[in-house]
This record gives structure tokens, C-alpha cells and sequence, in this order.
């Protein structure tokens, strides 16, 4: 083997290394960016519901 086909073998084999691990931080980012908005989205859903029971705000309506 000579010192060039070393050099772009070890140099593939850093790139294929780098692109899996790209991928695999790119899909890890795609999940917790949805899990982010459904999150966020449910905020509103919950507030609406907890409204409706009196659950909302320091003190509530009920009294203790």
C-alpha cells in the first residue's frame, strides 16, 4: 500500500464517519423539533381545558 492509497483510504473512511453522523444529528433534530411543536401547540389545548375546570391562574375559582 502505498502512502497515497493510505492517505484516501483513512481520509473515505473520516468521511463516511462524518456523513453517518450527520445524518443520524440531523434526524435527532427533526425529532425533538416535533416534539418542540406538538408540545408547544398542546399549551394552548391544556390552558383552554384547565379554564374550563377553573384550574387557571395562583388561585383558582374553587375555593380550598
Amino acid at each position: 500500500m502505498t502512502e497515497q492509497e493510505y492517505v484516501e483510504e483513512r481520509l473515505q473512511n473520516q468521511i463516511e464517519w462524518y456523513a453517518r453522523k450527520s445524518r443520524s444529528n440531523h434526524l435527532s433534530f427533526l425529532y425533538l423539533r416535533v416534539i418542540e411543536i406538538v408540545l408547544a401547540a398542546s399549551i394552548p389545548l391544556l390552558t383552554g381545558m384547565m379554564k374550563e375546570r377553573g384550574e387557571v391562574g395562583l388561585l383558582s375559582d374553587r375555593s380550598a
